[in-house]
């Protein structure tokens, strides 16, 4: 009956425990999973942690505020149908549940949370200019370089950026893309 997701829906509950030190909890700690089909709640130590109906991609929630150190119980309840999943059923069988990996990602506080890569060049295709777009979680130095095709560095610098920021790189007689030589 699309769009609407039946009464009796058939769900799988997923549990695991987990030992967490005191040093893995100074960082933040991201759970992925890679792919659950078609939707799920996430519980950490009986906390609702978050929700998910995106079967065949990457999901990542951060997990940080519901561990302790010690022992942290994971619950995952996977169900059969969501709202999405008339929007994924094109030749596919309709088996639910955690189909790829499951993981726990510890990164620094102040990270790199997102990317957005511009490029521009001068009207005579001598000179190239690519912009980087960084939205941090926090304060951090970025370290960065532009290699060319044959491992010389090309463009390179450091800044400090807080919250987000962006720098530049230039491209001396940058090579073209062509579909002889792309």
């Amino acid at each position: 009956d699309p769009p609407h997701v039946p009464s009796l829906n058939p769900c799988a509950l997923y549990s695991r425990e987990l030992t967490l030190t005191e040093a893995a909890l100074e960082h933040e700690i991201y759970i992925n999973f890679e792919g659950v089909d078609s939707c799920f709640y996430l519980f950490v130590n009986n906390r609702f942690a978050g929700y998910s109906q995106v079967s065949h991609s990457t999901s990542e929630i951060n997990v940080t505020p519901f561990l302790c150190e010690g022992i942290n119980t994971f619950r995952v309840v996977v169900f059969k149908w969501c709202t999405g999943s008339y929007l994924e059923d094109q030749d596919k069988f309709r088996y639910s549940g955690i189909f790829r990996e499951v993981y726990l990602l510890a990164r620094d506080k102040a990270h790199i949370a997102d990317l957005y890569c511009r490029q521009s060049i001068n009207a005579k295709y001598t000179q190239a200019v690519l912009k980087v777009e960084a939205e941090l979680t926090g304060k951090a130095q970025i370290d960065y370089k532009l290699l060319d095709p044959k491992g010389r560095e090309e463009s390179g610098g450091s800044i400090t950026l807080d919250g987000s920021g962006a720098f530049e790189m230039l491209v001396g007689n940058p090579r073209l893309w062509c579909d002889e030589d792309p």
